[in-house]
């Protein structure tokens, strides 16, 4: 299984990125074959101190070919999605970013509708062997930030209650 994280696009070899703008944010996780149905996934990001979490923004999420529409200008978001006919499970989301710690979470999870309790059936999983997903956010600088100041991220992916998966660190500069 791996785990990536993707910067917002920058110019030159520093990666510089413009202060007073929404900065995106995505992270890329996949299910290689032969593993099993994915029927849970939980992320946590601790956001850079240089970063606004005032301004923090959920984007939807995917999961193999599916899109999980997360509504728009959105800090936090918990909901539940009925995909019994395209994956034979309801998925449950929870999302947002805490304030006062700067961490933001995902936890997502399948349900089985026949139960209504989560779903331990690989069959009726989230994200299936060889399937990718992928999360985003917007966020913007805080205002007393600087210019050539270095804002860095990080994330850690769990699927099915695993071993963490850390996505290597990646740097823009202002």
């Amino acid at each position: 299984t791996s785990a990536s994280m993707t910067p917002p696009s920058g110019y030159g070899a520093a990666s510089i990125v413009p202060a007073n703008t929404p900065l995106p944010y995505t992270l890329n996780f996949s299910n290689p074959p032969p593993n099993t149905g994915i029927n849970h996934i939980a992320i946590e990001e601790q956001l850079d101190p240089q970063l606004d979490v005032r301004t923090f923004r959920l984007s939807s999420i995917t999961l193999g070919t599916l899109t999980i529409p997360i509504p728009s200008n959105r800090a936090s978001f918990t909901g539940q999605f009925d995909f019994t006919d395209q994956l034979g499970v309801l998925i449950n989301v929870t999302a947002g970013i805490d304030v006062v710690s700067g961490i933001a979470i995902w936890d997502i999870q399948a349900i089985d509708p026949s139960t209504g309790l989560p779903s331990t059936d690989p069959n009726l999983s989230l994200l299936a062997a060889g399937a990718t997903g992928q999360i985003g956010y917007t966020v913007e600088v805080l205002p007393t930030a600087h210019s050539g100041d270095q804002i860095t991220a990080t994330a850690r992916v769990v699927l099915n209650g695993g071993s963490p998966i850390d996505t290597a660190r990646v740097a823009n500069t202002l």
